[in-house]
């Protein structure tokens, strides 16, 4: 290090052009960045097949259902408002087909047209109007599809063009339907929203935005004021800053060059980088202003920060670093490219940090580092903190064994910690497309879908009565799995066919007279193949595992049964919900990993096996308090949480390793332990109190967001924050001080 603070001195002005010419360059990549808003083209894993139904089946996973409510729809008002709608929507650009209960067939045939089940008015036919209301009130394909028993809420199913691609299309299509469903309730008592994986997706993206710009421009004005109040001057404030948002904005613009997109997991990595950074940026700027005080020129207060703590902030950010690519060990590919790119914005933050910092303080701007004279109050403050020191040290062994005991005990509480994660976490409940969403879980059992995809051989078909008895057998599945509710299949639909009293084998010859885009919702007989779907509610990944796990066993008796027929459980749903369990998983045993990969870079990095020890119990215990604040809050380990933990053990490691530098230096300088902690803690404990006050209130703005598991974060974030401190600032001293040195080059042993 004194070899760098040399170069850094001599070729100062060289080293700004770089750092302002990579910046000019990185700003270049920002405008190149991408987004990949595709959530199922993330979580492709060799571990999890990637279901997904097969084209001629794809259409009925890209809809966006409307959920129409009233006080009764089987009435003349009710019929004509869906109709209106439904027409409406089929004219619109985009969509490819729109069902209905306008499209359910009746028991009336013209020529080769078997008519629906509702007339075209209810003023021209009110007899047939009303014997179609008797009739839908047991109508296999309505009630509990189409239509609620109660008989208040009915679906539309728009189903968009194969050729849509991208959210901005889809977006442009919803704009669309919204319109019409403005104008076709505009003097009706109706109410229509539209949901639906699409719709949701949409709903978080442009919350997402709303709530980045709004919390991070509080955020970074909470934690600027915070350091303005510490620091007691505004240039300070932006020195502390400048170096993290340098390193964010070289994370940022590097990702763009290199051309990696921006995805749902990605996006948190800037605000990684800034908190990786705001630490050890912090320790550089305390430490040039007591050079500073103590009459060292701007250039060599400058110097003395890479000097004497260069090898902490590399040693801090290059154990962050290989923690997070110790990621890249994770089944989901998503999982290896946050990792990936969590260990590039570390040493891109390492470097901003580095350099800017130092060049700022070197100039000028130093002058607003250094405070002239200390209050009163803040000698009373140090003598408060050095006062709780000396009694938490004069009582290190208590303090060991509480902290012992506690750690143990939320241990156990950690272990109870089980995964989950559901669209309720990720979206705003004061959305429409959400409260529609919770509407059609209760009034149908969820608003998405899971298939089960029947394929049978060559000699079978449509009027084959072996398929309709497979076909009864695979609803008897979900509807004795008390999570999915309400199969839909070819089944219901020859079973609405007229002819009672005949079998569904010979009924179904009368599937020649319904429209083709009615019969390529539930079979393709060219592919020789149909779809049962089948309602899945926002339960959550927890659950619906589980549930999907249990059908697949089923289905694997009847493969047994019927061994010319396939059947095999798809959709988007089922992808969803196995990888997303996955991720949480390898999110979980990674940080683990990281853990331990953090362990030995504090072991080689400090040559000693005891300093790698001591950092143990004050690193983990963020992370068990974070675990913990969870559990007895009744929540899970969603993705969100899992991230907090990153959070909180690179912010831990980090403090810890600065903490273990300092007194690595006292101790070799001939202080004695108690000594060489005190010196520590006066240096060392300021820097890490005001990153904690200004990460944590910083963090505790995100609890105002619009979107739960963005306050989950926010609120553990806080907690799993203040532990670190407690950790760093209490345990570890006792921890230092219990232990016998038996020299000052013990610290190398």
């Amino acid at each position: 290090m004194e070899y760098l603070a040399a170069l850094f001195a001599r070729y100062r002005l060289p080293l700004a052009c770089c750092v302002l010419a990579y910046t000019g360059v990185c700003l270049y990549g920002i405008t190149r960045l991408t987004f990949d808003d595709d959530p199922l083209k993330l979580l492709r894993s060799d571990e999890v097949e990637f279901k997904w139904l097969d084209r001629e089946f794809a259409h009925l996973e890209r809809a966006a259902p409307i959920v129409v409510e009233g006080e009764n729809l089987l009435t003349p008002e009710g019929i004509e408002g869906i109709r209106r709608i439904a027409r409406g929507a089929a004219e619109v650009k985009g969509v490819r087909a729109v069902y209905s209960l306008l499209n359910v067939p009746g028991d009336r045939r013209v020529g080769s047209y078997l008519l629906p089940l509702f007339p075209s008015s209810s003023k021209d036919y009110p007899a047939r109007f009303a014997r179609a209301c008797s009739r839908a009130r047991s109508h296999p394909l309505l009630i509990g599809h189409l239509l609620s028993e109660d008989l208040k809420t009915s679906l539309i199913i728009v189903a968009f063009d194969d050729e849509l691609a991208g959210i901005s299309e889809y977006k442009a299509v919803l704009n669309q339907l919204q319109a019409v469903i403005d104008r076709s309730t505009e003097a009706s008592s109706l109410r229509a929203r539209i949901t639906g994986g699409t719709a949701l997706e949409l709903e978080v993206k442009e919350s997402m935005g709303r709530d980045i710009n709004v919390l991070t421009s509080m955020g970074a004005g909470l934690v600027i004021v915070i350091a303005i109040v510490l620091f007691r001057r505004m240039g300070a404030a932006l020195l502390v800053a400048a170096g993290p948002a340098v390193g964010g904005l070289w994370t940022v613009g590097t990702l763009g060059l290199i051309g990696e997109p921006i995805n749902m997991l990605t996006n948190v990595v800037p605000v990684l980088v800034l908190i990786i950074g705001f630490t050890d940026s912090m320790h550089l700027v305390l430490h040039a202003r007591r050079a500073l005080a103590e009459g060292a020129s701007s250039l060599e207060a400058a110097q003395s920060s890479i000097r004497q703590l260069g090898l902490a902030c590399a040693l801090t950010s290059l154990s962050t670093a290989v923690g997070f690519g110790s990621l890249l060990v994770a089944k989901l590919f998503v999982i290896q490219r946050f990792g990936v790119c969590c260990a590039l914005g570390s040493i891109l933050s390492f470097f901003a940090v580095i350099t800017v910092v130092p060049l700022l303080t070197s100039t000028r701007l130093s002058k607003y580092v250094v405070v002239a004279q200390k209050s009163t109050g803040r000698s009373r403050l140090s003598s408060l903190a050095e006062g709780i020191l000396t009694g938490l040290l004069d009582h290190r062994r208590l303090v060991l064994v509480c902290g012992s005991v506690l750690t143990l005990i939320l241990a156990l509480l950690v272990i109870r910690l089980e995964p989950d994660h559901s669209i309720a976490a990720a979206i705003p409940h004061s959305s429409e497309a959400y409260q529609a969403l919770e509407h059609v879980d209760r009034a149908f059992g969820g608003v998405m879908f899971a298939y089960a995809l029947v394929e049978w051989p060559e000699g079978h078909g449509l009027r084959s009565q072996e398929l309709y008895d497979l076909l009864r057998e695979v609803h008897a599945v979900f509807d004795k799995n008390p999570v999915l509710s309400n199969p839909l299949s070819i089944l219901n639909l020859v079973q609405s066919l007229p002819g009672e009293d005949e079998g569904l084998a010979r009924r179904a010859s009368q599937l020649r007279y319904i429209p083709e885009k009615v019969r390529s919702r539930f079979v393709s007989a060219r592919q020789r193949r149909a779809v049962v779907s089948v309602h899945v509610p926002d339960a959550g990944a927890r659950q619906l595992k589980p549930a999907f796990a249990e059908v697949d066993r089923r289905f694997a008796e009847l493969a047994r049964r019927y061994p010319e027929f396939h059947v095999e459980l798809t959709g988007a749903e089922v992808t969803f919900s196995r990888a997303v369990h996955l991720m949480i998983e390898d999110l979980w045993k990674s940080l683990l990993t990281a853990a331990g990969v953090m362990f030995v870079m504090i072991w080689v990095g400090l040559r000693s096996l005891r300093y790698a020890l001591v950092s143990l119990m004050p690193n983990v215990l963020p992370l068990l308090c974070a675990g913990t604040f969870i559990v007895l809050s009744g929540r899970y380990l969603e993705m969100s949480s899992v991230i907090v933990f990153s959070i909180s053990l690179g912010i831990a490691v980090d403090d810890t390793i600065h903490f273990l530098v300092r007194f690595k230096r006292e101790m070799r300088s001939g202080a004695d332990a108690f000594q060489a902690v005190r010196r520590t803690f006066q240096i060392v404990g300021t820097a890490l109190v005001m990153t904690t006050v200004a990460l944590a209130a910083g963090h505790g703005i995100v609890m105002f967001s619009a979107f739960p598991a963005v306050r989950t974060f926010g609120t553990v974030s806080a907690v799993s924050i203040t532990a670190a401190l407690l950790g760093d600032l209490v345990i570890l001293p006792a921890i230092l001080v219990s232990l016998k040195w038996t020299g000052n080059r013990s610290a190398e042993t």
